[in-house]
């Protein structure tokens, strides 16, 4: 590997951090409105949970625990990716 590519290679690990700086607050986000509807689904009367509006915040919830996982399986990967690189541009 030439000078060159290795080069590109670190700033390629550079930009991998910045976006995974950027992807681990949002995550943090999803998480805490995650916690505040199903907290909001387990406060409410069994009559209520089983409303329309009750089921609406229990698929909110799931839904957002869903894409708080598939980011966390992003921000996974990233850091991998990142590995990888360091080791290829050894």
């Amino acid at each position: 590997m030439n000078n060159v590519t290795r080069k590109r290679i670190s700033e390629i690990v550079v930009e991998l951090s910045k976006a995974a700086s950027l992807v681990e607050p949002l995550a943090s986000e999803i998480v805490d409105m995650q916690s505040d509807e199903q907290e909001k689904f387990e406060n409410m009367t069994e009559g209520l949970q089983a409303s329309e509006r009750g089921q609406r915040i229990r698929e909110c919830a799931e839904q957002l625990q869903e894409a708080a996982d598939k980011i966390q399986e992003a921000f996974d990967s990233l850091e991998e990716a990142q590995g990888t690189l360091d080791s290829a541009g050894e």
